[in-house]
């Protein structure tokens, strides 16, 4: 559902809960759709570890594609719409950042965002820091479970496919 969606999720959890697990897993299955019209090429960065200077959101999508050595013009492949972005450790607290994100989706209107962030910093989503995201999305609570239950249930929630990522295919999708 989440990956032949279109739909923008928030997923909140305490630390070590599995929020990372679950984006990783979803990186997988966006590049393994069950029909082609379902195809969207996920991007993942971790919103602790920004690049600094101006585009920082742009610099970690082009820094994540360079992993897989794809060197690519970031702003001409995100108009095709395609894209999810999975941003992991979504900080509210981080104000110049949180602009960056909110002018990149912005800019980026159409593409599929889904947000992993700590309970802790999650409070303020209630408050009047929610309007900071510019689009609509469903929030989402992970309850504790160790790695290897949520793995699992991951597993469970997918008909049994591999959690683990192979690395060439994000590369086999975009060359």
């Amino acid at each position: 559902e989440i990956c032949e969606g279109n739909d923008n999720y928030v997923i909140i959890g305490r630390k070590e809960s599995g929020k990372t697990t679950l984006l990783s897993y979803l990186y997988g299955q966006f590049l393994k759709p069950k029909r082609m019209e379902f195809l969207k090429v996920p991007l993942l960065i971790d919103f602790q570890n920004l690049p600094q200077g101006k585009h920082p959101i742009e610099k970690a999508i082009a820094n994540n594609l360079l992993n897989y050595k794809i060197n690519v013009n970031v702003e001409e492949i995100l108009v095709n719409n395609r894209w999810v972005l999975l941003v992991d450790n979504l900080n509210l607290k981080q104000k110049k950042e949180i602009v960056e994100l909110a002018t990149f989706i912005k800019k980026y209107p159409r593409n599929q965002y889904i947000f992993a962030m700590d309970e802790n910093v999650a409070d303020e989503l209630l408050g009047s820091e929610v309007s900071a995201l510019p689009i609509a999305y469903s929030v989402y609570y992970i309850h504790n479970f160790k790695r290897k239950q949520v793995r699992l249930l991951i597993e469970k929630w997918f008909h049994n496919t591999d959690v683990d990522l192979i690395p060439g295919d994000l590369a086999d999708i975009i060359l």
